[in-house]
């Protein structure tokens, strides 16, 4: 049986809210924290 995913909304940072989005234990956050976490690693000197 599918299960659903679940979204919450998190506090990233000290004024920022996000979406988490949970499911089959793997957490992603929605929102500009998380594309510029991404930029930060593919980036890295």
């Amino acid at each position: 049986m599918p299960r659903a995913a679940t979204t919450v909304r998190v506090q990233d940072g000290e004024y920022d809210w996000v979406d988490e989005v949970a499911l089959g234990g793997r957490t992603v956050r929605a929102g500009h924290g998380a594309v510029l976490t991404s930029l930060e690693w593919a980036f890295a000197s």
